[in-house]
């Protein structure tokens, strides 16, 4: 459909084109072609900037997913170490919370967050 759009030529007449009535205007026959270019670019440019908007749409859908998924890993850790207890969780370092509950070393920081939200 681009390619379409930028290969549209102007029709070709054998007639001779009317000059415009108003002798003051600036606008020419041999004027035409060049503002007919112009608006293609515009529609292109307009293109483009309809795609890229709607990739920031999608963009900010899959930061709430994953920032929602985030919180939600998070409110599960706290469940967790609030069923171990204040004392347990505030009496043990981060290494051994992550392993009484079984979590990879990649959710260390969640666990920190969550025990700071228990022990402060």
């Amino acid at each position: 459909l681009l390619w379409e759009v930028l290969s549209i030529r102007l029709p070709h007449t054998n007639q001779n084109p009317q000059l415009p009535s108003n002798k003051n205007s600036t606008t020419h026959i041999s004027e035409q072609p060049q503002q007919f270019l112009t608006m293609k670019y515009f529609v292109v440019i307009a293109v483009i900037l309809g795609f890229a908007a709607a990739f920031e749409l999608d963009t900010r859908e899959i930061d709430d997913v994953a920032l929602k998924g985030y919180f939600d890993t998070l409110i599960e850790i706290y469940n967790k170490l609030k069923q171990l207890g204040k004392e347990t969780v505030c009496g043990s370092t981060l290494s051994e919370l992550i392993e009484l509950l079984g979590l990879p070393d990649l959710l260390d920081g969640m666990i920190a967050t969550a025990r700071g939200w228990i022990c402060n």
